[in-house]
């Protein structure tokens, strides 16, 4: 039995180098029907107004962004609150409506990212897709889409990167896209480093050269990001309040 596991990772591990079986035309409907299914119950789960303080504290910070202030909690979110910016600039809605547009697209894609990620891991189509509808529908992703949290976007990018990362084994362009987009995953939750370190390092290993650049990309758009929040809090101040909610967060595990 041993033996047959070894063989059966080797096997995936080679197969990280070749394009998994194209979708037939039916399997490509069921996945826009989900899609689409997916679309309508976010429209009807839309919240009215903020229902959590995090929201709210997201909504202060468009007014005017001071994470040593709590606009918002550290670490300040920073690529969450400048989407919702430009949004709110193109569109002229309000803060928590420009927010919740970032999560209402984000829970509708959380279903296609979801399934190209799975096709990426090998699953067979209708694991996929199974897989894709019950993150989807969760009860906490179902109800955090509705609002104006970081949460679903957060989680929706960082899938969606480590999918393009693993594609990357075998496609430059698909290897610096997912390092674009972990690196704006990490922009909107600075979490997201962890979960995409170990899909990194697979990719590493086929593409060693590089890979390298992608890190360099990936590093470059988190230092960005967060030099931007603190200098726009003030750097001293930004350390400060980031190692205090770090120690607050330590003890509270402890």
């Amino acid at each position: 039995m041993a033996a047959g596991a070894v063989e059966a990772v080797v096997a995936w591990w080679r197969s990280l180098a070749r394009a998994p079986e194209p979708l037939t035309s039916r399997e490509r409907t069921f996945l826009i029907v989900a899609s689409l299914v997916t679309a309508i119950s976010r429209w009807l789960a839309l919240a009215r107004s903020p229902w959590d303080w995090d929201e709210v504290l997201f909504e202060l910070a468009m007014q005017r962004y001071n994470v040593a202030q709590h606009r918002p909690h550290p670490p300040g979110f920073p690529l969450f609150i400048l989407t919702a910016d430009a949004i709110h600039a193109i569109t002229g809605w309000s803060g928590f409506h420009s927010l919740q547009a970032v999560n209402f697209v984000a829970a509708i894609a959380i279903v296609p990212a979801t399934f190209f990620l799975c096709r990426e891991l090998r699953m067979h189509f209708g694991s996929s897709l199974t897989a894709a509808l019950l993150l989807a529908f969760a009860p906490n992703v179902w109800f955090f889409g509705g609002g104006a949290f970081s949460d679903v976007p957060s989680m929706t990018l960082v899938v969606a990167g480590i999918a393009l990362l693993l594609r990357g084994c075998r496609n430059n362009a698909s290897l610096f896209a997912g390092a674009v987009v972990t690196g704006i995953a990490a922009g909107f939750r600075p979490q997201n480093l962890l979960v995409a370190f170990a899909p990194f390092l697979i990719v590493a290993v086929h593409q060693r050269r590089r890979s390298i650049a992608a890190g360099a990309i990936i590093a470059a758009i988190v230092a960005l990001s967060f030099s931007g929040a603190a200098a726009v809090t003030g750097f001293s101040t930004y350390r400060f309040i980031s190692q205090s909610d770090a120690a607050v967060a330590v003890a509270c595990v402890g």
